[in-house]
């Protein structure tokens, strides 16, 4: 743009407003031969007409400022504007790309700009719902709105373009935009606005989500990607560069939104071609994801078919589950369904998934149809798979049989090392569960010598694991700690951090079982990290549920119930019914250490159910001696022996030292309280052997602190005297050393520390928690909100059936529960885990968390102005109108929040109407109609509140605000019920005589 057009316009921009404007400046501009010369002169003289010629106050808009800042002179003029102008005259410059102007720097040091960035227009969760709502009639909920703030990062055009398309909505709504109509516009202002070569990048990388010059150069076989996409981001066009990544970029999902559609509408077959291309490369580069997808997109099955066969089972194996699947969703159905390695690999992701049953089903169709065909090999790995499916769901003498059977196939084929080495694991697994820990150790050793063979890291990383867990049961500790380390290092050669966060949590319970709990707790806290950040569910719980017994070691039960409590919601949540037990067991053992054994009974009768139905023999030993326990406690001590002498038997035969040790322990004691001296002495012998022969004993500190008497009676009668000697010291200097537990492993894991809480709810609901807001994406649903609030809202405590009935009212009862289960965890991460309490059956909110809740306060205060009169009673009512900000939790729909926010609203009427009638016997009658207009505007149709207040106006003179009451009332009540109150039709006849 030259100068004189731009001053030109500058001018009548101002004249088309002000027509007085120019009649100094114009002559002198047209007399001018460089404008630009005498910019500063010009742009005096049209400041001295603006401050002359327009008193009130002005603004000045300069849009697409981006398409002169390259121009010195058009920035100069502009800057001259905006420096000379009055102060009566704002501007507000709009642009892509942020505005650099020198008089900027000096409006800024004087506070007199204001800079608005993209960020600061993006829409949160709450305007993404509310624009929706107003934009296309369409009500979201808080994970659909979630999604699209994901996708669109809050961008308005993104939003509009998500709205007219129907991509996570429905397609039947209202729209006052078309699809066209964006696409024109992006087609105007951003492509077409670009030199041909940039129109042609734009297009061919739109099929890309990130884009590196190195293979955007690649793909189109140029040498200017580096340029083209340093420009387009200097530029601003929807386009940003990768956190991180100094070279790496990504279209937003607008701009490639509407690329993909151009490219679909004018050159199908040219998009077909690019995604061919594309996974070409990217299978040449191994980048096996990127390869599939592109694949699939180019319509060639047969080739993204072929590289998942190839590289599938190796995803599998490495832990990446989630992404076969996805592929898999991604095929045409009858090209898997008819594939039977295909359908193997679908199984054998579902199963590290948590999908047994599904698994389990897919495979046992195959196995009877015979899909496998001759293929011995194949067989054996279904029967391989399906053991694993069989073992999850606890079905273990089934899973054994496969496996054995795999075994024998495998024998008279030759299959390679790494099957013949699974078969062997699934066996040591199997084994290992059941307690038969001599067996497992026997069948993973051999599994190990497989997989050496196949020089397959993460096969061998694996076994080394279940190897350190089986050593650890065994009381083995040196052993236990070599094979984890193997595995750790395993893990962390190949990146994969999901998995070495189960390694880690093994490596904490070595450093529990030796009393280090501060080092245990770090070490998990490492693990828990790596399991949230790669969505390792199950490893996740099987943390939380070790770090519990840590901290229960540690004698801090609160800490580890929460810890308990967390792994027992993730375990249910991802079906794991072998963390279920274990989780039940630990919380059941806590509530024994707190003396409550009515609960810990409860706790620890359901894990048993838990277990003996699912065929686990070796948790039902441990659920049996805290059973034992608790039968000594209540002094059934015939009872507690039986059990114990019981599960001695069986650790004995599993090799479970540690645990036979502490049995030995417990009827010592046993024996102690009874005054059966000669069987301490045989029971302290046996207990002494085992710590010598395994070589440490802190693992025995919890339970001795509890029975310090008979540990000095051993110690004087020199029974023990290798162990319980120092058993003491160590005990006491636990105690004199021991402080609570403050590593910042604790405050990540089950941040412990009870709150205070403001929540309201008339109106939007809003949670502080030590006054910091919880966020809408912290709460990751609406319901884990509504069941905060429904339980907050009924003190008395709820069931979990009731819970379901009342939220979910249309499922049935396991859907409704394991709704229940999921949104009770999703409420306790939002808040602080321990916000519920669970007693008789009943959840409800933990009585030691201080809540200001303003709907109780709104109830308290009302049945407070019930008893009171005069200046007190008045006070108690504005203090109950005034917490009253809206209708009770308006963003949540169903009976029973109905049913509180209809009383409440209710209650405020009538609390109103009181006021309103105290406010005019005190002549105070602006107050008194300003709050009958409150509750006209609640409840439009209340004959009372309209009488009220035009007798009110009346007595203020105030006919024509009395005529209007009139007309409103006429307008909505009578309009709704067709009838006028002979109340409202005699104070009428009044207001109209009174004007005659």
């Amino acid at each position: 743009m030259d100068p004189r057009s731009l001053l030109e316009g500058i001018i009548a921009a101002f004249n088309q407003k002000f027509p007085q404007i120019g009649q100094v400046v114009i002559p002198i501009l047209e007399s001018s031969m460089q404008p630009e010369k005498q910019a500063n002169s010009i742009i005096d003289t049209l400041a001295h007409e603006i401050n002359t010629s327009i008193p009130e106050y002005i603004l000045f808009v300069i849009e697409d400022f981006h398409f002169v800042e390259g121009n010195l002179a058009a920035g100069s003029i502009i800057n001259l504007l905006i420096e000379m102008s009055p102060e009566n005259c704002h501007f507000i410059v709009t642009s892509r790309n942020p505005v650099n102007l020198p008089v900027l720097a000096k409006l800024g040091m004087r506070h007199q700009v204001t800079r608005i960035t993209a960020h600061q227009f993006a829409f949160s969760i709450d305007e993404i719902k509310e624009f929706f709502s107003v934009q296309f009639s369409t009500k979201l909920s808080q994970e659909q709105a979630e999604t699209i703030l994901e996708e669109t990062k809050g961008w308005v055009p993104a939003l509009l373009l998500h709205g007219v398309g129907g991509n996570t909505i429905s397609a039947e709504v209202t729209r006052q935009l078309s699809r066209q109509d964006l696409y024109a516009y992006l087609a105007e202002e951003v492509h077409q606005s670009q030199p041909a070569k940039t129109q042609e990048f734009l297009s061919d990388t739109a099929i890309l989500d990130d884009l590196s010059p190195e293979f955007c150069d690649t793909f189109l076989d140029i040498r200017n990607s580096a340029s083209i996409l340093e420009e387009l981001y200097a530029k601003n066009l929807f386009i940003t560069r990768l956190e991180g990544e100094k070279h790496s970029f990504r279209y937003h999902a607008v701009l490639k939104d509407f690329l993909l559609h151009q490219l679909e509408t004018k050159n199908p077959e040219h998009l077909l071609v690019l995604h061919y291309k594309a996974g070409m490369i990217f299978e040449k580069e191994q980048q096996w994801d990127e390869a599939i997808n592109h694949f699939i997109k180019a319509r060639k099955p047969a080739e993204a078919i072929r590289l998942i066969l190839t590289i599938g089972e190796d995803y599998v194996r490495n832990g990446k589950w989630s992404i076969v699947l996805k592929w898999l969703e991604l095929l045409p159905k009858a090209q898997v369904v008819s594939s039977t390695e295909m359908l193997v690999l679908k199984a054998s992701a579902l199963v590290h998934l948590g999908n047994s049953t599904e698994s389990a089903r897919i495979l046992t169709e195959l196995l009877e149809r015979k899909a496998f065909g001759s293929d011995l090999l194949l067989q054996a790995k279904i029967l391989n798979w399906r053991c694993a499916a069989l073992r999850m769901m606890g079905q273990f003498s089934e899973a054994k049989r496969d496996v054995k059977k795999a075994i024998s196939i495998l024998n008279l084929c030759d299959g390679s090392s790494e099957i013949k080495g699974d078969v062997f694991r699934q066996l040591g697994d199997i084994c290992a569960e059941q307690g038969q820990f001599k067996g497992a150790l026997r069948y993973q050793k051999t599994a190990l010598k497989y997989y050496g063979v196949s020089c397959n890291l993460a096969l061998t990383s694996q076994v080394h694991n279940s190897l350190g867990i089986i050593y650890t049961r065994c009381g083995d500790l040196p052993q236990a700690i070599y094979h984890l380390e193997q595995s750790r290092e395993g893990w962390q050669k190949l990146r994969n951090y999901g998995v070495l966060s189960a390694t880690l949590c093994n490596i904490g319970i070595i450093y529990q079982r030796k009393g280090q709990y501060e080092i245990a707790l770090d070490t998990l806290k490492s693990g828990l990290e790596a399991s949230k950040k790669h969505g390792y569910r199950r490893a996740e719980a099987c943390l939380l549920l070790t770090t519990g017994e840590v901290l229960r070691d540690a004698g801090q039960y609160k800490d580890a119930m929460v810890s308990f409590q967390h792994g027992l919601d993730i375990a249910r949540e991802v079906v794991e019914p072998y963390f279920v037990t274990y989780a039940l067991i630990g919380m059941g053992e806590v509530e024994r250490l707190l003396g409550n054994t009515d609960k810990a009974s409860t706790l620890l009768n359901e894990a048993l159910i838990q277990a003996e139905n699912h065929g686990q023999p070796y948790e039902c030993a441990l659920i049996k001696i805290q059973i034992a326990l608790i039968e000594n406690e209540n002094g059934r001590f015939d009872t507690a022996a039986k059990i114990l002498n019981q599960c001695r038997s069986y650790l004995s035969d599993a090799g479970d030292k540690n645990t036979l040790a502490k049995v030995y322990f417990y009827l010592a004691h046993h024996a102690f309280l009874n005054k059966q001296y000669d069987q301490i002495t045989q029971y302290i012998e046996k207990l002494e052997g085992i710590v010598r022969e395994i070589g440490y004993s802190e693992f025995l500190i919890p339970d001795c602190k509890y029975a310090i008497l008979m540990l000095q009676y051993c110690v004087n009668k020199k029974i023990g005297a290798g162990i319980f000697p120092q058993m003491l010291d160590k005990i006491k200097r636990f105690s004199s050393e021991s402080t609570p537990l403050t590593s910042p492993a604790i405050e990540t894991m089950v941040n412990h520390n009870i709150a205070d809480l403001t929540v309201t709810s008339l109106g939007e609901i809003n949670v502080l928690v030590n006054g910091r807001l919880v966020k809408e994406e912290e709460w990751r649903s609406l319901r884990a909100k509504e069941i905060f609030i429904y339980l907050l809202s009924t003190a008395s405590g709820q069931t979990r059936e009731q819970v379901a009935a009342a939220l979910w009212p249309d499922l049935n009862t396991a859907r409704g529960t394991s709704n229940f289960h999921i949104n009770l965890y999703r409420a306790r991460q939002a808040i602080i885990p321990v916000i519920f309490s669970q007693s008789q059956g009943k959840y409800r909110i933990n009585p030691e968390v201080k809540i200001s809740f303003d709907l109780f306060q709104f109830r308290e205060l009302i049945n407070a102005s019930k008893t009171l009169r005069g200046s007190d009673k008045t006070n108690c009512l504005e203090k109950a109108a005034a917490l009253y900000k809206g209708s009770f939790a308006r963003e949540i729909y169903g009976d029973w929040v109905e049913a509180i926010r209809q009383e409440t609203e209710n209650e405020y009427i009538k609390a109103l109407s009181l006021l309103a009638d105290i406010y005019s016997q005190q002549n105070g009658y602006p107050k008194a109609i300003s709050t009958l207009e409150r509750v006209i505007a609640l409840d439009p149709y209340n004959d009372e509140a309209y009488c009220k207040m035009m007798e009110l106006q009346i007595a203020s003179n105030d006919n024509i605000s009395a005529q209007r009451t009139y007309q409103q009332y006429c307008h909505n009540a009578v309009r709704e019920t067709n009838s006028l109150s002979p109340r409202v039709r005699q104070i009428y006849q009044k207001l109209v005589n009174s004007t005659r």
